[in-house]
């Protein structure tokens, strides 16, 4: 049997200004060693994000709006955190690749073309997806991206049905990180049961999404909706977050006014077998 281990790959959730030409005297970003430090912006407002997150593709659609008298002219960057080298696993993308993440970004309906900036070491990958963006002043700019998420994959382990409690599939720590409740542990119990009579392997899923740069721009979110879809019906979710919902067989929804992001996504799905 192969085990085929996928690198976990947490990526950012809003757009970070790298440096700014600002009409007006702010100053969004500044660059300093060892990485981009966002600053928070009083001009610009996010009155809304739509976000969809799913094991196959993420879909965001964020609309801002430019408070001040004066055009906003800066660059945006979409950086991922460092990619891990390692040679005891796979990776769900391609790095040799221009785009490996398959990211492309529309504002107003409008393709924009974006730079992707690729740093290598001996031990990970960096890259930062860059573009050029204008703020008018008064109105409101969409700003909409997409890409394919690089997600952890790892087997689930066996465990005597019999003895559940001596024998749990998760520990404590993982418990708490994705909020699993009774029921969810219940339910992989059995999920893993059942795959051991079918001659399945289960395995379990891991995706983060940063929520907390959001709270860098002006005021908190006006209206936050998520969708979050698994790919099956027996398949199973759990993270920690507020007011969610199951509205169909395959998707849970969050719906919030200003709202504002105080933690990240930590998103876990199993499956009974591989995707």
């Amino acid at each position: 049997m192969h085990h085929k281990v996928i690198l976990t790959l947490i990526l950012i959730s809003c757009f970070i200004f790298l440096s700014s030409q600002v009409f007006s005297n702010d100053s969004m970003a500044e660059v300093k060693a060892g990485g981009l430090v966002l600053k928070q912006t009083k001009d610009i407002r996010m009155v809304k994000e739509d976000l969809y997150l799913s094991l196959t593709e993420i879909r965001v659609s964020s609309i801002f709006i430019n408070d001040s008298d004066n055009d906003i002219s800066t660059t945006i960057a979409f950086p991922v955190p460092n990619i891990p080298l390692s040679p005891e696993g796979d990776i769900n993308i391609d790095l040799t690749s221009e785009n490996p993440l398959s990211f492309s970004v529309t504002a107003n309906d409008q393709p924009v073309v974006i730079k992707t900036e690729k740093m290598n070491t001996t031990e990970h990958v960096q890259l930062t997806y860059y573009w050029n963006q204008v703020f008018p002043a008064k109105k409101s700019v969409t700003i909409r991206h997409q890409y394919k998420p690089a997600y952890g994959q790892s087997p689930l382990a066996m465990f005597d049905p019999s003895q559940p409690q001596k024998s749990p599939i998760f520990e404590n720590p993982q418990i708490t990180q994705y909020c699993m409740d009774a029921g969810f542990l219940k339910s992989s119990q059995k999920l893993v049961a059942d795959a051991a009579k079918n001659e399945k392997y289960p395995q379990s899923f891991t995706m983060g999404y940063i929520l907390t740069s959001g709270a860098n721009w002006k005021g908190p979110i006006g209206e936050f909706n998520l969708i979050i879809e698994k790919k099956k019906q027996t398949d199973l979710v759990s993270l920690c977050i507020n007011g969610i919902k199951k509205t169909g067989p395959t998707r849970f929804e969050v719906h919030q006014k200003d709202f504002l992001p105080k933690k990240d996504i930590q998103l876990l799905f199993l499956s009974d077998s591989y995707m």
